[in-house]
């Protein structure tokens, strides 16, 4: 499974990553991204959406540093 840390990004640069690791990723893999409050949920699933893509999981959780996080798996 690849994986994305995108905590340290603003948007667009999220999506943008994102996307480009999508367009790679190999058919039947995984790409597990981990993005910051300050990114939507719903443009990540809009991206997805239109890249034919599948969120397998979407997990929102506070950081110890009191941040609210996400980590979600997506599958092409």
């Amino acid at each position: 499974m690849q994986q994305l840390d995108l905590r340290h990004y603003h948007c667009p640069i999220p999506l943008l990553m994102t996307k480009e690791a999508l367009e790679k990723l190999q058919p039947g893999h995984h790409l597990e991204i981990r993005f910051g409050g300050t990114s939507a949920v719903k443009d990540f699933e809009i991206l997805c959406h239109e890249m034919h893509c599948r969120i397998i999981s979407c997990e929102k959780y506070t950081a110890l540093n009191g941040w609210i996080e996400y980590k979600m798996n997506i599958s092409n």
